[in-house]
């Protein structure tokens, strides 16, 4: 009978010894898996620390490049401006300079009439006013000339416009798909 007590005993102590063998296999595959899934979560949490960095970098970069493409518009709106302006000038300054021979020309003719010369068409006087009839013709060119440049000026300074708020238009689109497409991801 002794004998089969320490058999039984031996038995169930190596029954025992395997047992805690296995729950101590067990407890190991446990704390595997629960520094792996660590693992995993540090990696994750990086990850999205990651990315709301880069999504502040962009962010950043995008309203960089929106106060950029302001001082260009004001920066292109104030070249415009001078430009027009020089062009106006210009063309006033023509102008006056036209007024100012006419009227001379005009003074000139009044003046002789009142001293009661005659104005006949002898040669001299003949050559004289063919020569003032061509310049007049000439500076009636030259004023259509300008005309057809300030007309052409004010054309282009519409397309401009045009093209700024066909600009400002896709800007906003843009900000738009930008906000969209950053709100999708954060979810």
């Amino acid at each position: 009978m002794g004998i089969n007590i320490s058999k039984g005993c031996s038995k169930e102590q190596e029954d025992g010894r395997e047992q805690r063998s296995k729950i101590k296999k067990l407890e190991d595959e446990i704390k595997e898996l629960k520094l792996s899934r660590e693992k995993e979560a540090l990696k994750y949490e990086l990850e999205v620390v990651f990315f709301a960095c880069k999504v502040e970098e962009w962010e950043g970069e995008k309203k960089k490049h929106a106060e950029e493409m302001a001082k260009m518009k004001m920066r292109l709106n104030e070249e415009e401006r001078i430009r027009a302006m020089e062009g106006m000038e210009e063309a006033v300054e023509k102008w006056k300079q036209l007024y100012h021979e006419i009227k001379t020309e005009l003074d000139y003719l009044i003046h002789c009439t009142l001293q009661g010369e005659r104005y006949s068409r002898g040669d001299s006087e003949g050559l004289l006013i063919e020569g003032l009839h061509r310049e007049l013709k000439a500076k009636d060119e030259n004023v259509e000339a300008l005309t057809s440049r300030l007309t052409e000026m004010e054309s282009e300074n519409h397309k401009k416009e045009r093209e700024i708020d066909i600009l400002r238009q896709s800007l906003k689109i843009l900000n738009t798909a930008d906000r969209s497409h950053v709100r999708k991801n954060s979810e």
